[in-house]
């Protein structure tokens, strides 16, 4: 709940153009087609469509409880759980 306020707080004082920027220099994990890291890139980077048409493929995360749920009970092994 403190977050919540801190984050609140913190909108109210920056533009919703400064965040995006923001958002945009947060660094991705680059993967090969294996799942492989093999780097690490801008996500601005990430989502630039290269000169040949193609995508930097990266690793994506969105911290929404019921995605990482959903995704941990189909997928426990890529979070090295079991039950």
């Amino acid at each position: 709940m403190v977050a919540l306020i801190v984050i609140r707080r913190l909108l109210q004082r920056v533009s919703a153009r400064s965040l995006q920027e923001a958002a945009l220099d947060e660094r991705c994990i680059v993967v090969n087609g294996h799942d492989h890291v093999v780097g690490d890139a801008s996500k601005r980077d990430c989502h630039k469509v290269q000169p040949d048409g193609s995508l930097i493929l990266h690793r994506a995360f969105r911290f929404d409880c019921r995605i990482i749920t959903i995704l941990v009970h189909q997928h426990p092994g890529l979070f090295g759980l079991s039950f």
